[in-house]
């Protein structure tokens, strides 16, 4: 296991360079995740530099993390498809960037964002196009030797763990993984009555 980073690099996976990657190394991280709005805009310069910035700093490329948002369980199809299309993109730019795993946001209903609630997000119908837009995506993702690492949570379609095993089993392929945020299940919280000594 490599301690990493999600959150200290500036901007998007253009702006990883040699004092940023040197930066998140001197406060003892191994690996950090690149976010990347445009998979398709791969400068095969651009992609040397961040893999060098990476390498000289001594840092593994953690995982990728595209911007499709919550389109993959949506009753559009036309929506749900442009997201299997991002997340296999996703996969491509991962294994020309050097990297093991890209993340696959389980999505809402909600049209606010991916990780709002929406009452939908627990019904079977929205599960099983979740179900079936990972398995359009495995493929993809096994042919370019990534991962696609899911993230479940109580305000998604993976909303418990019981039903992230229910996902694991129904796409059943091994180029999926599981992004462990387990505290995204906890969904209350009832804590003690202080006691007052008498």
């Amino acid at each position: 296991m490599l301690l990493g980073v999600a959150g200290l690099t500036p901007g998007d996976w253009t702006t990883v360079d040699e004092n940023v990657a040197n930066c998140v190394r001197s406060h003892g991280f191994r690996t950090l995740q690149l976010r990347v709005p445009d998979p398709l805009n791969l400068d095969p310069a651009m992609v040397e530099r961040v893999k060098n910035a990476l390498g000289i700093a001594g840092l593994a490329l953690g995982q990728t993390v595209g911007e499709y948002g919550g389109g993959l369980v949506s009753d559009d199809e036309s929506v749900r498809g442009d997201a299997v299309e991002a997340l296999k993109q996703m996969a491509t730019f991962t294994r020309i960037i050097g990297g093991t795993n890209t993340y696959l946001r389980p999505g809402s209903m909600n049209p606010g964002g991916a990780w709002w609630p929406h009452p939908d997000n627990r019904s079977d119908r929205v599960f099983d196009r979740l179900v079936k837009s990972a398995r359009e995506a495995t493929q993809a993702a096994s042919d370019e030797g990534v991962m696609l690492a899911v993230e479940g949570g109580v305000v998604c379609p993976l909303f418990s763990p019981e039903r992230t095993r229910e996902f694991f089993d129904a796409v059943d392929s091994p180029a999926t993984g599981y992004n462990m945020d387990p505290v995204n299940y906890i969904a209350n919280r009832r804590w003690p009555t202080p006691q007052h000594p008498s």
